[in-house]
C-alpha cells in the first residue's frame, strides 16, 4: 500500500514579532496511511516555508540624553564621578531592539590633596600627604 500525507499541521507562529522579513512553517506526515510493504513513499514536501511579517512596526530602543555627572565621591584625593541615562527616547516596543551599551559610566576624579591637622604640644600642626596611585 503507498503512503498517504497526512492533512498540514497549522502554520507555526511567524520568527518576528514585528516589521518584515520572518519565517514561518508548516509540517505534514507519510501517515494517513503510511507505506506498507512494497507501496511507493509518499511524494511531495513534508515541509513547507514562507515569508511572513507583522503589520506593526519594530520601535527599537534609543538612549536618552546623559544626566549632569554627580559630584566627586572624595572630599580630598581621588574619588569617582557619575552619569546615568535611560531607554526611553523610545523604549522598545513591539518586539524592537533594547538599547545596546552601558546606562552609567564612572569617571575618577581628584578635588585636592588631603590635609591632615594633629596637635601637639606648641600647637596645632597641618600636615600634607599626597595621594599615591597603585
Amino acid at each position: 500500500m503507498d503512503g498517504v500525507w497526512s492533512s498540514w499541521e497549522n502554520w507555526s507562529s511567524c520568527s518576528r514579532s514585528c516589521g518584515k522579513g520572518g519565517r514561518r512553517i508548516r509540517r505534514r506526515t507519510c501517515s494517513n496511511p503510511p507505506r506498507q510493504r512494497n507501496g511507493k513513499d509518499c511524494q511531495g514536501e513534508e515541509l513547507q516555508s514562507e515569508e511572513c511579517g507583522a503589520t506593526i512596526p519594530c520601535v527599537d530602543g534609543q538612549w536618552s540624553k546623559w544626566s549632569r555627572w554627580t559630584k566627586c565621591s572624595a572630599s580630598c584625593g581621588f574619588g569617582v564621578r557619575q552619569r546615568s541615562r535611560s531607554c526611553t527616547s523610545p523604549p522598545p516596543s513591539n518586539g524592537g531592539k533594547e538599547c545596546a551599551g552601558s546606562s552609567l559610566q564612572n569617571k575618577r576624579c581628584f578635588l585636592s590633596l588631603c590635609i591632615q591637622k594633629a596637635n601637639t604640644k606648641s600647637g596645632t600642626l597641618s600636615i600634607r600627604y599626597k595621594v599615591i596611585l597603585i
